[in-house]
């Protein structure tokens, strides 16, 4: 497939004059034309755009809190398996559980609740099976 040659004036000069054996014409170049003047442009998020983002962050904000907390009661639950399988369970072991299930927040969200509930309900188990032993038998 042969693709034509487009004549234009600067090429038809540069080929005749290189047909005659002389040296080509230099190829003229026009100056880069100045940037056009940018203004400064308005801000296009309304208020209302910037509250509804400001909402996103505070929800995965609260979602990542949840998060954290469902982690340490985890961590905590965790610690106290290890300890248990080693013998006995320390009361500062005890006592972090029961600080961490008492000051659990529940979350919006109903998923997240629904975990940090299961594993508070863990955690309120393994507290009554302690708390259940120190106590005497009537």
């Amino acid at each position: 497939m042969r693709i034509p040659l487009i004549a234009t004036p600067l090429v038809r000069r540069a080929s005749s004059a290189a047909a005659r054996g002389q040296p080509e014409p230099p190829v003229p170049t026009e100056p880069a034309a100045p940037p056009a003047a940018t203004s400064p442009t308005p801000p296009t998020a309304s208020v209302a755009t910037l509250v509804a983002l400001a909402a996103i962050d505070d929800e995965r904000g609260r979602r990542r809190r949840s998060a954290k907390q469902a982690e340490a009661g985890l961590d905590a639950l965790e610690a106290l398996d290890a300890e248990l399988a080693a013998g006995e369970p320390s009361e500062e072991r005890l006592l972090e559980i029961a600080n961490w299930s008492a000051s659990i927040v529940p979350p919006q969200d109903p998923h997240l609740a629904a975990i940090l509930a299961a594993i508070n309900l863990r955690a309120q188990i393994e507290l009554a099976k302690y708390e259940r032993a120190r106590k005497p038998l009537d």
